[in-house]
């Protein structure tokens, strides 16, 4: 009997075999999730603003507590249940008694309008809730489980109110029922990242003795908790990016109002309009990504981005003589 031999598979054999055992093994989704992982990571977008700024609001008739030179100054903005868009306002300078500071509310059907309708004053201090008198500053509002919060500071702590149709608020109490959050010195702003490590994050201008003498001791504290009545972490100091300039004496304002978004991946950090991007929100670099108005970086003060459908938006106020108010202008991420 003859014995018919096969031949050997050639090497081109083998490869075909090969692959079709990797498909059968690693399915196609899969590899395509591989190589996801090891793909770049895309450099950081770029906020650049894409038109001039208009004005949504300015000095409002608040009764027997008007001044001519009052001025709105830290802020933020929100939708309310009913679509409405809604402002409030630290003003300063009022004939308010105390410090003179107070809450004031304006309103608009549409986020572009521009000078939004005053609607009058929002909120003045309470001794029983442990304000000082006439110290009302830097409103910052937030949504959580299908209410609106707001965050605000007087008398060297954090307070918070609560609402459910982000127009009439009412009180919240920490989670060992005082009316104070946690110590801190001003210009409160929440951060929700939660999805991202399970914590929300309260930045705020931190004043430190003896610290930072060139920016007056000024820095900017986090705080971080799971849940927005706390308890909170000890404060963490971030620092500021801002180059200090040689005999400025407004140097401090660059830790004014700090405010922080995620977006693709990378955190963006606002001192005024120096922008600063981390992966980390709180080790920051000492060089910005950007200044959104190139020459002017306190050209807005107090910045807060909304955004809306997919359209992004600055916001910040102004103190010149002749422009003083809040203002908005469109920006749109550009690649670097």
């Amino acid at each position: 009997m003859r014995i018919r031999m096969m031949p050997f598979p050639s090497w081109r054999t083998w490869a075909m075999l090969l692959v079709l055992a990797l498909s059968s093994a690693c399915p196609t989704g899969e590899l395509s999730r591989n190589r996801a992982v090891t793909a770049p990571r895309p450099e950081p977008a770029v906020p650049v603003l894409t038109a001039d700024a208009w004005r949504i609001a300015s000095n409002a008739d608040m009764g027997p507590w008007s001044d001519p030179q009052a001025q709105p100054v830290d802020f933020s903005i929100w939708q309310a249940a009913d679509g409405t868009w809604q402002l409030v306002a630290c003003v300063r300078g009022t004939r308010y008694p105390g410090r003179g500071r107070l809450l004031f509310r304006w309103q608009a059907d549409r986020l572009t309008h521009q000078d939004w309708t005053p609607m009058g004053i929002f909120m003045t201090s309470d001794a029983d809730e442990a304000h000082r008198e006439g110290q009302l500053q830097a409103p910052h509002v937030v949504r959580d489980e299908g209410r609106y919060f707001m965050i605000y500071s007087s008398n060297g702590a954090a307070f918070l109110l609560s609402s459910l149709d982000g127009k009439s608020f009412r009180r919240e109490t920490a989670h060992d029922g005082d009316t104070r959050l946690f110590a801190m010195n001003r210009d409160v702003m929440l951060f929700d990242n939660r999805p991202r490590d399970g914590l929300w994050y309260a930045y705020y201008t931190w004043i430190r003795p003896d610290r930072v003498p060139e920016r007056q001791n000024h820095s900017v504290g986090v705080r971080t908790a799971s849940v927005l009545r706390g308890p909170w972490s000890e404060v963490v100091d971030v620092g500021v990016g801002t180059r200090s300039l040689p005999d400025d004496p407004y140097d401090f304002i660059n830790a004014e109002s700090p405010f922080v978004l995620f977006r693709a991946g990378y955190y963006y950090r606002w001192e005024q309009m120096n922008v600063f991007v981390s992966e980390d929100p709180t080790r920051w670099p000492d060089r910005e990504l950007t200044t959104m108005m190139p020459g002017n970086p306190r050209g807005l003060l107090a910045p807060e981005v909304v955004e809306q459908d997919g359209r992004f938006y600055l916001a910040g106020y102004r103190y010149d003589e002749d422009r003083h108010g809040i203002y908005m202008a469109a920006f749109s991420w550009q690649a670097p």
